[in-house]
């Protein structure tokens, strides 16, 4: 928006001041292509001599992993795509972390393997937002990739590493013996360390009150209703059956999670289908299997026991039948022998 000077015109900021805005990455779908074309078109030329020949739409489709960022008006500001393998170079893609390992010191690396580590394969961004496109995709499959611990960066030597990319991933050097000039390609390296901030989980309490607020009033318009001290007295409030928990990153608590065991279960089991839940009752996966085989074992029992009254009735009855039987044959006998 422009501002009104004192004659009374309408003065636009200066061209070079840009408003900031909040940046997001998220998942890249079919619905973004015309999008991401667009983006990419304006320095094509310069991407296929970072990346090589392109095409989005495969990338979309053969990259494990693609993102775009967008901006808070919904615009495409930045793609990128990460794969379990390089698409640059030789590299056999069943073997080609122990083929780059021959090259590179990547063996230095703790806990590497193939199940931790992905591969930038593209990447373009606004330049104005290139580097919080590059930071919030990367934090983005990071998070998503909880196992990942490094993203592998594999460039031809013919280019050098551009902006953002440099000051983000780390040149990895080659190994004693090998000849600079003899490869082609250069690697690097980002570690899950360098873009996420290590989280502590405990139990909350009061005096993070002055942390929380700022994050509270950011996800509820209407925080300032709650009163100004909501969260110190729902943390206070902590018993058996109401527990807080925060996660404290840097020194300060960044959320809170409160949890209740105080619910209506019968209400909940009324009204959503929770079977595949166990009901929300804990243990009632084995609690069933008890009840199953108690009541099986009560139906055999009741069963056996039905049986046995029969066959005693039937042997009471046989019993009542034969006396009667051998009474009338003495009656009979004594009649004839009148």
């Amino acid at each position: 928006r422009g501002q009104t000077s004192e004659r009374g015109l309408c003065v636009r900021p200066a061209l070079g001041k840009t408003r900031e805005m909040a940046i997001v990455a998220r998942h890249a779908i079919s619905e973004d292509l015309p999008n991401i074309k667009e983006l990419c078109e304006v320095e094509s030329h310069i991407l296929e001599k970072h990346w090589g020949p392109y095409n989005i739409p495969r990338l979309l489709e053969r990259n494990a992993f693609s993102c775009c960022a967008v901006d808070d008006r919904g615009a495409v500001v930045g793609f990128a795509t990460l794969h379990h393998f390089p698409t640059v170079g030789d590299f056999n893609p069943s073997t080609w972390l122990e083929d780059a390992s021959a090259t590179w010191k990547l063996a230095d690396m703790e806990d590497l393997s193939v199940s931790n580590t992905m591969v930038l394969t593209f990447f373009f961004a606004e330049h104005v937002h290139e580097e919080e496109v590059l930071n919030e995709i990367i934090r983005m499959a990071f998070s998503i990739c909880s196992d990942m611990k490094r993203i592998l960066l594999f460039l031809p030597n013919t280019n050098p590493l551009f902006a953002p990319l440099l000051g983000n991933f780390d040149p990895v050097p080659l190994n004693d013996g090998i000849d600079a000039m003899n490869v082609t390609i250069g690697a690097f390296c980002a570690a899950r360390g360098d873009f996420m901030t290590e989280m502590t989980v405990r139990p909350a309490m009061v005096e993070d009150h002055d942390d929380l607020v700022p994050v509270f009033k950011a996800q509820k318009e209407d925080a300032e209703s709650y009163g100004e001290f909501f969260l110190a007295n729902m943390i206070q409030s902590e018993d058996e059956q109401n527990k807080a928990l925060v996660a404290e990153a840097n020194g300060r608590a960044m959320g809170l999670l409160v949890l209740t065991s105080d619910v209506q279960l019968s209400e909940l089991q009324k009204k959503f289908e929770l079977e595949a839940y166990d009901f929300m009752v804990q243990n009632y996966s084995e609690e069933a299997t008890s009840v199953h085989d108690e009541h099986v074992k009560r139906v055999a029992r009741m069963r056996a026991e039905h049986a046995e009254r029969i066959e005693t009735a039937r042997k009471e009855a046989r019993a009542i039948v034969q006396e009667e039987f051998e009474q009338y044959l003495a009656e009979r006998q004594e009649e004839e022998e009148e």
